[in-house]
C-alpha cells in the first residue's frame, strides 16, 4: 500500500516508490520475519511494472513507520567517486542515501534524536532495541508513531552541498494489548511532543 506519489529518473528510467507498513501495525508476534516490501523504497521499471531493486529501511516494522515520504534524486562524491544517489529521511529519524542505479546502500544517519535503535547493519538498516517494542507495560520511543517526518518535502541545495529536511521531536508510549488474535492497529499509543526543539534539522553531504 502506498498514498504518495513516486518519483520517476528520466535517465535510467525507473520509478522511485515508497510502501506503507505491515499489518497488525503494532503487534508483530503474529508475522516474524523482515515483512518484505512493507516500509520499502522499490525502483519499478515503468515500461513493464517490474520490479529492479528494493531496500527497507524499516524492516518488522512495530511503531507505524512506513517508507512513503518524498525523496530526492542527486549526484554527490562518496568515496572519491561520483555516485548518483537517491536521498530519503523517512520517519524512523534516519536518512537513507541509495546508489539509485541498483538501490546499493551508501550512508545511513540520524538526522534528528532517536531511542529506538542500537546501530546499523551491515545493509544500512537501523538495528531495533528490543525495549523498544511494544510492550503491556508501555515502552517510550523516539520519534512517536507519527514519525520524525512525514509528508514534508525535503530539498537539497547543490551551492550549499546542503540536504534540508523538514523533522520534529516526538515520543509515543506504545502499548500491546492484543490478548487474542491481532488485527487491525492491534495495540495502542499515546503520544506527545517536545515543542522547543521541533524544528528544522538539516544534514550536511561531503562533495
Amino acid at each position: 500500500m502506498t498514498w504518495m506519489t513516486g518519483t520517476y529518473d528520466p535517465e535510467l528510467n525507473l520509478l522511485y516508490w515508497g510502501t506503507g507498513n505491515p499489518n497488525p501495525v503494532l503487534a508483530g508476534e503474529g508475522r516474524p520475519g523482515d515483512n518484505l516490501y512493507t516500509c520499502t523504497i522499490v525502483a519499478l521499471n515503468p515500461d513493464t511494472g517490474k520490479l529492479v531493486w528494493y531496500f527497507q529501511p524499516s524492516p518488522h516494522d512495530v511503531h507505524d513507520w512506513d517508507a512513503v515520504q518524498p525523496r530526492c534524486s542527486l549526484a554527490l562524491s562518496s568515496r572519491a567517486s561520483l555516485a548518483s544517489c537517491l536521498g530519503r529521511p523517512v520517519a524512523t529519524a534516519f536518512t537513507f542515501w541509495l546508489d539509485r542505479t541498483n538501490g546499493e546502500h551508501l550512508v545511513t544517519a540520524a538526522f534528528i534524536d532517536q531511542t529506538w535503535s542500537s546501530g546499523i547493519d551491515a545493509k544500512g538498516r537501523p538495528i531495533a532495541k528490543p525495549e523498544a517494542t511494544p510492550s503491556p507495560d508501555g515502552a517510550l520511543v523516539e520519534p512517536g508513531s507519527d514519525g520524525s517526518t512525514n509528508w514534508m518535502a525535503p530539498s537539497f541545495d547543490p551551492q550549499t552541498n546542503l540536504f534540508y529536511v523538514n523533522a520534529r521531536r516526538l515520543f509515543s508510549i506504545y502499548y500491546n494489548t492484543v490478548e487474542t488474535k491481532a488485527e487491525g492497529w492491534a495495540a495502542a499509543t499515546e503520544i506527545f511532543g517536545l515543542t522547543p526543539r521541533c524544528a528544522r534539522s538539516i544534514t550536511a553531504l561531503e562533495k
